[in-house]
Formats: structure tokens, C-alpha cells, sequence
């Protein structure tokens, strides 16, 4: 199957208000018109509904950063996926690293999660890699066949999984273009061909050229560079 790409801002806990206004406006008036891919945006729990009215009736959709798995229930501090999906929210982002390093998230925490994602028809954006850059393909399957084994074929292809080298995110490491793309290779061998591939790992307008020739990446999940209006509509450029 053949996917238009998709770029994902992931705003991550950044941005108060009048900012992340003005970055949307930029996005949703500079997007090239000739773009013919998909564009989202995750911006903190608390502006979803505000960003998800800014974007209404543009190309643009919205992402939240995490969700919890319960729809409702005594689980103070967390908001549930019908509770996104009603402020307009049609992804959320699923095991981010930093989830799983900060706040302790397992795999079966995840599993959970795109479970509640897939019962909402929410598109759950689901995190995979490695600590190591030695050990990607050990853990990788290990990951992959963890979630294949909680979550049905059928559910696997409305899911997206975004492959986030941990070594090398939020560092100014040069991507091997020749090594993501025999881990890409794996990917998609694993996974088959109706599942969206993207990746994320220190995405920047210099690199994303290159990284979108690979075949098997079908766009990107972008940290800090999707913080500066000009270098998130140069990598979305990357695709034109």
C-alpha cells in the first residue's frame, strides 16, 4: 500500500498560548499547497480544544501527547480518549519515550492505550526503539511482537508506528541514511504493508531530505525542529 506522508509536530511541553497561536497560524497560511500528505499537530493537554479550532476546516489535525486508558473512573490528573475525542483530537501519541523514562510506561501500558485509542477510532501514533544503537534490532522485535501479540491484524492497520532511535533524540546526531534504512526495511517487514511508518529522532530540514528518499518512511514525528514555524514547513518541503 502506498501512503501519503505524514508529519507530526510534537510540541511536547512547550509553547503557552499566544505562541502556539501564532505558530498554527503560520502553519495552517505557509503549508505549501503543492503538499499533498497529511500534517498534524500535538500540542499540551490544556490548548487541544483551543488548537483544534484554530485548525477547523484547514488541512491541519490534532494530536495529543498521551492519554489514559480508562474511559472514566476514579484516575485523578488523567484525561481518557473520548475525552480528547471531543475537543476535536483525531491521534494521539502512544509510549514516547520520555513516557516511558519519566513516568515509567511499559509496554503493557501501551497496549492498553492503543486498545482505548482503537475502541475511539482515535489513531493511536505508537512509539518503538532502542536505548542502544547496537541493540535496535533485539529490541525492536522484542517490542513488535509484544504488541502484535495484545492487538489483532486487523486493529494493527489503523494503528501508525513511529520509530524513535532514543540515542539520538533531542542530540545533534548525524543520521546513518544507509542504517535507517535496513531498520526500516525490518520494520516493514515485520509489520507488513498497511501500517504507516514514520520516524522521529532529531528530524531537522537538513536531514529530512534524505530521510524522506527512504522508501519505507512514510513521514515523521518532529520534536524541537516543530517549535521554529520556517524548519517544520521546510520539512514538510522534504516531501514536495
Amino acid at each position: 500500500m502506498k501512503f501519503k506522508p505524514l508529519i507530526i509536530g510534537n510540541w511536547k511541553l512547550n509553547l503557552f498560548r499566544e505562541e502556539a497561536f501564532n505558530l498554527i497560524e503560520f502553519i495552517v497560511k505557509n503549508t505549501p499547497a503543492s503538499f499533498k500528505g497529511d500534517i498534524a499537530v500535538a500540542p499540551v493537554m490544556v490548548l487541544l480544544q483551543s488548537i483544534a479550532e484554530k485548525v477547523h476546516g484547514s488541512r491541519i489535525q490534532v494530536s495529543a501527547q498521551n492519554i489514559f486508558h480508562m474511559q472514566n473512573g476514579a484516575y485523578t490528573g488523567e484525561s481518557s480518549v473520548r475525552h480528547i475525542k471531543e475537543l476535536g483530537v483525531s491521534m494521539a501519541i502512544v509510549g514516547h519515550s520520555e513516557r516511558k523514562q519519566y513516568f515509567g510506561e511499559t509496554l503493557k501500558h501501551v497496549c492498553l492505550k492503543i486498545k482505548a485509542c482503537l475502541l475511539e477510532q482515535v489513531v493511536p501514533v505508537v512509539c518503538i526503539g532502542e536505548k542502544k544503537i547496537e541493540s535496535a534490532e533485539i529490541v525492536l522485535n522484542k517490542q513488535l511482537d509484544y504488541i502484535l501479540t495484545t492487538i489483532s491484524d486487523a486493529q494493527f492497520h489503523n494503528i501508525i508506528i513511529a520509530y524513535e532511535p532514543i540515542w539520538a533524540i533531542g542530540k545533534k546526531v548525524k543520521i546513518d541514511i544507509s542504517r535507517t534504512e535496513k531498520i526500516f526495511k525490518l520494520l516493514r517487514k515485520k509489520i507488513g504493508n498497511n501500517t504507516r511508518l514514520l520516524y522521529g529522532g532529531s528530524v531537522t530540514p537538513k536531514n529530512a531530505k534524505d530521510l524522506a528518499q527512504i522508501l519505507n518512511i512514510n513521514g515523521f514525528l518532529v520534536g524541537s525542529a516543530s517549535l521554529s514555524p520556517s524548519m517544520f514547513i521546510e520539512i514538510i518541503k522534504a516531501y514536495l
